[in-house]
């Protein structure tokens, strides 16, 4: 695992609204949302609620999230674990 002290999370701006720190990664479309923005964009049509997101990776801030590390508290994705 990589040592989450030796790095700082990036923060990604929302691809919606680009002003808030995005905190969900949808696969579908390698979109990074804000939890409001997400809400609002996926409300849009029922085709959207199907996407599949994830949380954002803690180290990389714009990757997805595939494991949870409870040693150190941190979502990390597979590059990170």
């Amino acid at each position: 695992m990589v040592n989450h002290q030796s790095r700082t999370r990036e923060s990604v701006p929302c691809n919606y609204c680009n002003d808030q720190i995005a905190v969900l990664y949808y696969g579908a479309d390698s979109a990074k949302l804000y939890l409001f923005c997400n809400q609002h964009v996926h409300s849009a049509n029922a085709l959207f609620h199907k996407h599949l997101r994830s949380q954002i990776c803690d180290n990389w801030g714009s990757k997805p999230v595939s494991i949870c590390c409870a040693t150190d508290n941190l979502l990390l994705c597979n590059d990170c674990d």
